[in-house]
């Protein structure tokens, strides 16, 4: 059974809503396996699962190490997957990273959302320097 779009696209908003907070964990991690296993090709659950981490966990660095695990890097994965990573490296205060991830991103420019907070996360690293 093919689960439609639009009800993929709202399980991925309520999961992206319900991470933030450390009461709804274990719901969000279920609503982003649902997604996995629904459309194992979308980045979604990747970016879902690892914003549980940082949000609702307050671990950044978890996430990224599970978006590294994924096979999300500088240079590999999904191009929007690997601008969160960038911005979870930030968080994590491992800014010569997020850079590196930030600069392949704008340098790839296939996606425009990707590209557009790759470009945020490395002009923020720019002004804090």
């Amino acid at each position: 059974m093919e689960i439609p779009k639009d009800v993929l696209r709202q399980c991925v908003g309520l999961g992206l809503m319900s991470c933030r907070l450390p009461s709804m964990r274990e719901a969000s991690l279920n609503i982003f396996e649902a997604v996995r296993v629904a459309a194992p090709d979308s980045a979604a659950w990747i970016i879902g699962t690892a914003m549980v981490y940082a949000n609702a966990d307050d671990d950044p660095g978890a996430a990224c190490a599970f978006m590294s695990k994924q096979g999300v890097s500088a240079v590999s994965g999904d191009l929007l997957a690997r601008a969160f990573l960038g911005l979870f490296l930030v968080m994590a205060d491992r800014a010569r990273e997020a850079e590196g991830v930030a600069d392949a991103v704008v340098a790839d420019a296939g996606d425009a959302d990707a590209t557009r907070l790759a470009q945020s996360l490395l002009d923020n690293e720019i002004r804090r320097r």
